[in-house]
């Protein structure tokens, strides 16, 4: 992943965060599940400046093997036990995302919109419905 991408998904991550952050004074605890264990430095990274800058906030970061956030998800989602905020491939990847999560918020979505290519909504998008924020920007294919 670039740099670029890199600063795109803190800045992603961010504002949802400060958009969570907005509901209320009191104390909140989040928590990040994530299937790339290699970004784990990365996310406790940006958890640590957000909570500095938010101190009302607090972000645990939890990332497992892919194979086992699938797991994990499949029973954590339906039961409601999952995390405040996943890092997933695509929501067609999980039939019941469309069930149980929630859509982005409208001050969110339109600003999102305004800011990203819209050929990165593929795996976020349920009709006209954002259920999430895109992260990962890659290529497919690379010729050389």
């Amino acid at each position: 992943m670039t740099r670029r991408n890199l600063s795109c998904a803190l800045a992603a991550i961010l504002f949802a965060l400060v958009c969570l952050g907005e509901a209320g004074a009191k104390p909140v605890k989040l928590t990040l599940w994530s299937g790339y264990p290699d970004l784990q430095g990365f996310y406790e990274t940006v958890a640590k400046e957000f909570t500095a800058q938010n101190p009302d906030i607090a972000v645990e970061v939890q990332t497992f093997a892919l194979a086992d956030l699938d797991k994990k998800l499949g029973m954590s989602i339906p039961s409601n036990t999952s995390a405040d905020i996943l890092e997933l491939i695509s929501l067609y990847s999980f039939p019941w995302a469309q069930k149980y999560f929630a859509e982005v918020p409208a001050d969110l979505k339109k600003s999102s919109l305004a800011a990203i290519n819209k050929a990165y909504l593929h795996d976020v998008l349920y009709g006209d419905r954002m259920m999430g924020l895109p992260f990962c920007f890659y290529s497919e294919v690379l010729y050389y």
